[in-house]
């Protein structure tokens, strides 16, 4: 809208130089043309510089509303942000009566991981993971880093068996290849719980505490493994 307002007032300001120009070219006194010429320049200089003021702040804007919408280190969505939309996701399937899945994603032994490699090549593995998550989700799922070495999907519309076929993609793409830190190869293991809830009547939360106890429930089976709901 700014944007809009901006550029029609060059144009109406454009407009009235050239008509000012023509009456200029007519009567012409003494030194009104270098008069005028001076003011034209300092005019368009001014609206020059309001530009690159628009632009610097909305640029600013951008980059402070991707601060507080992404983690930093995997590029993903962060916590707060993930379960705003996950909230909304699952008030419309409720409404719509359409089902949703939730699938958690954890590394098998990051800390040890972190201990061997340091925090940095931790965050570079993370960095990775997101990167291979973003290549499996669709334009209407929800890719959010949830804490630590967690991540969390939510997919609409998916039932039972588009849910397991998710996670299994999941699953493979991100342990099946080596990850690059700093010239070594790391392989990674990760479990993976999924809740799918059918068209009735949950909350959002009910649905995490589910999706948690299976991840913990895989994690004591020894990891490396999906959980589904039962």
């Amino acid at each position: 809208m700014r944007l809009a307002l901006l550029i029609l007032t060059s144009l109406a300001i454009m407009t009235l130089i050239a008509g000012v120009m023509a009456l200029v070219d007519i009567f012409d006194p003494l030194g009104a043309k270098a008069i005028f010429g001076t003011t034209l320049g300092l005019l368009f200089f001014s609206i020059g510089l309001t530009w690159v003021f628009y632009l610097d702040r909305v640029a600013a804007e951008r980059k402070l509303d991707q601060c507080t919408r992404l983690h930093a280190v995997t590029g993903l969505l962060n916590r707060q942000e993930s379960l705003r939309l996950m909230e909304i996701q699952v008030k419309a399937a409720r409404r719509h009566r359409f089902p949703v899945t939730i699938v958690l994603v954890a590394m098998d032994g990051f800390s040890e991981i972190n201990r061997r490699m340091g925090h940095k090549g931790g965050d570079i593995i993370l960095k990775q993971v997101g990167e291979r998550i973003q290549q499996v989700i669709r334009d209407e799922d929800i890719a959010g880093h949830y804490e630590g070495d967690l991540f969390l999907i939510g997919a609409p519309h998916a039932d039972e068996t588009g849910a397991m076929k998710l996670a299994e993609r999941l699953h493979a793409l991100i342990t099946v290849e080596p990850y690059k830190t700093r010239g070594v190869s790391t392989h990674v293991s990760a479990r993976l719980s999924v809740v799918v809830a059918p068209p009735a009547d949950y909350d959002l939360e009910t649905l995490m505490h589910s999706a948690e106890e299976r991840l913990r429930q895989a994690k004591h089976q020894g990891g490396n493994a999906i959980r589904a709901t039962d």
